[in-house]
């Protein structure tokens, strides 16, 4: 379900805001009902906007309720993170949804930012 994830560099400062586009694919035979996508954030970043073409999201509790989903749509979600802890800053995508999924491996994928100290 989950196709990629490209985020806008793959090194920045502390305190750098990081772009994400996600795109996301219901492969499946049947409707996916009831989608969900839920972000796992690195530590103390910030979500700065979160959107999707599709449903709607939430900031505060950095998830998309994107409603049902039928065979062969595709979508994406667009994410701002403010970055702030110096290190590899991992960002992981889950998908979900009511519908039975024999293929739950492609549900979950991840993107690393490395974050700086500016000298």
């Amino acid at each position: 379900m989950v196709e990629w994830i490209q985020a806008s560099s793959d090194r920045v400062p502390v305190g750098e805001t990081v772009h994400y586009t996600v795109s996301l694919w219901n492969g499946g035979l049947d409707a996916a009902r009831a989608a969900k996508v839920k972000l796992n954030l690195p530590d103390d970043a910030k979500v700065i906007d979160l959107q999707t073409d599709r449903g709607s999201c939430s900031v505060r509790k950095a998830r998309c309720d994107l409603g049902d989903l039928a065979a062969g749509d595709i979508f994406q979600l667009h994410l701002s993170l403010k970055l702030k802890s110096p290190g590899r800053n991992t960002l992981r995508v889950h998908f979900t949804s009511d519908t039975l999924d024999p293929y739950l491996d492609n549900n979950t994928l991840s993107a690393t930012t490395v974050v700086y100290r500016r000298r």
